[in-house]
């Protein structure tokens, strides 16, 4: 008998202990959904910077293939002639009206201009930059790269 008043002593009290109430389950599902929310936030910031990288590697592929293109033509072509008689001034030119030469990617998004500085930095050498253009969410972005070509 002791022992059977004992085992519904400890049983009610057992069940009087079980489970969550409603609180710690609002509590829990709080804390849950902002760990969620921090990650998918954490998710969203990586796309960004992957598009931003994705971007800055095309102009600069874009760009680098534009100057060796220019490297590899003779001295005196046409589209190493300073077009905009500006010399060094006119290198940082980054509009199609200003720039010496222009052209636009394959996929329509970048355009690569490039000016020529004759006689820069000595006689018989043209200083040439390249500059790549885009767009993203509204913005301008602008990559550059120089090189020089000697006759």
């Amino acid at each position: 008998m002791v022992l059977k008043q004992l085992s519904e002593h400890y049983g009610k009290q057992r069940c009087s202990d079980d489970g969550f109430t409603l609180i710690e389950v609002m509590i829990a599902l709080f804390v849950l959904t902002v760990g969620i929310l921090a990650v998918a936030m954490m998710q969203i910031t990586s796309i960004n910077g992957n598009k931003t990288a994705f971007d800055i590697s095309e102009a600069s592929f874009l760009a680098e293939s534009k100057l060796e293109e220019l490297l590899s033509i003779p001295f005196n072509h046409a589209d190493l002639d300073d077009i905009q008689p500006d010399g060094s001034a006119g290198l940082n030119n980054n509009t199609a009206a200003t720039a010496d030469n222009n052209a636009t990617s394959g996929n329509g998004r970048y355009t690569i201009l490039w000016n020529v500085a004759d006689g820069s930095p000595e006689t018989n050498t043209k200083t040439i930059k390249i500059i790549v253009t885009w767009e993203y969410k509204g913005d301008p972005k602008e990559f550059s790269i120089s090189g020089i070509k000697a006759s």
